[in-house]
């Protein structure tokens, strides 16, 4: 499933509750981490961005 907006081409949307396969892709960069729980721990060495 994946909604159709006015995304650049090379960047769609998926709803990642429709993947079934694991991801092997790294992860990139942690977003929008000012407004996580305070019991979610992000432990790893990747750059977070508290903000957009």
């Amino acid at each position: 499933m994946a909604k159709i907006t006015n995304n650049p081409p090379d960047h769609p949307r998926i709803r990642l509750g429709t993947i079934t396969n694991d991801i092997k892709e790294p992860i990139e960069k942690h977003i929008f981490t000012n407004s996580k729980t305070n019991w979610d721990c992000i432990c790893d060495n990747v750059t977070q961005h508290r903000e957009w």
